[in-house]
């Protein structure tokens, strides 16, 4: 969830704490705080490589997070990263703004060496907040990327996925041995990671038009069962979610 103010950032679900290198501060989230990078002063978080950030032969995951460019940087500035994929040291995975294309780009590089992209083809602005996902489908055969809620943008991908020891990155992408680069100028805020495909209804979820909704493991234990009671408590932001400035929203 990002909501330390500075130092190691905790696992909300596991055991996955991020380290902070070079003091990345707190700042106002999108929801509650988000980590706050200055790329002038090299700020990452990092987590060793593990098998809960690490992939297998064609793995099915999605990424999800909240951006906010303070500026963009050239080439690319990074979201999360394990490795730097495009590049012959390898890597498995990255989500990252390119400068180039003014855009946000997923990047998936395969057992076979086959490193694909997908741009969400829609320009980015800073100084405000950008809803990004992008996810492997093993069973379509494809990398994706959607921003804002808007089109879904795809690439076909027929190489699968594969485990490096690179470690998981925030913030930048990691080069041969612990060296760092294209870092992120701006916030980051509720990053989640699944080891699945999301359905379009949770990452509908997820942008709640653009206002957010917090990270859940499992979307459909938070909402009603068929009695009509909640099976969680309640968060603020879902009662105001329900409340929906007195016009309601039904939840399904």
């Amino acid at each position: 969830k990002l909501e330390e103010a500075s130092g190691t950032r905790t696992d909300s679900i596991a055991a996955n704490n991020l380290s902070d290198i070079n003091t990345v501060t707190g700042a106002v989230g999108r929801i509650d705080s988000a980590c706050q990078f200055t790329a002038a002063n090299s700020e990452v978080l990092i987590s060793g490589d593990n098998a809960d950030l690490s992939l297998g032969a064609d793995t099915p995951f999605t990424f999800s997070a909240w951006v906010y460019l303070d500026s963009k940087p050239s080439p690319f500035a990074v979201v999360v990263s394990k490795g730097i994929p495009g590049e012959a040291n390898g890597g498995e995975y990255e989500l990252a703004y390119a400068a180039a294309s003014d855009a946000f780009r997923f990047g998936v590089l395969g057992t076979g060496g086959t490193f694909t992209t997908v741009l969400n083809g829609v320009a980015s602005t800073t100084t405000a907040w950008h809803h990004v996902i992008g996810w492997h489908d093993p069973t379509a055969d494809t990398v994706n990327v959607q921003v804002d809620g808007g089109t879904v943008a795809s690439s076909s991908h027929t190489d699968g996925t594969r485990d490096t020891a690179f470690a998981f990155l925030m913030g930048a992408r990691s080069t041969a041995g612990v060296a760092v680069a294209n870092f992120m100028d701006g916030r980051i805020d509720e990053v989640g990671f699944w080891k699945r495909v999301l359905t379009a209804a949770e990452r509908a979820d997820l942008y709640r038009t653009g206002s957010g909704n917090r990270l859940q493991t499992d979307f459909a234990s938070a909402r009603l069962d068929q009695t009509g009671f909640w099976r969680k408590a309640l968060i603020n932001q879902e009662v105001l979610d329900l409340w929906n400035g007195g016009g309601a929203n039904t939840y399904v």
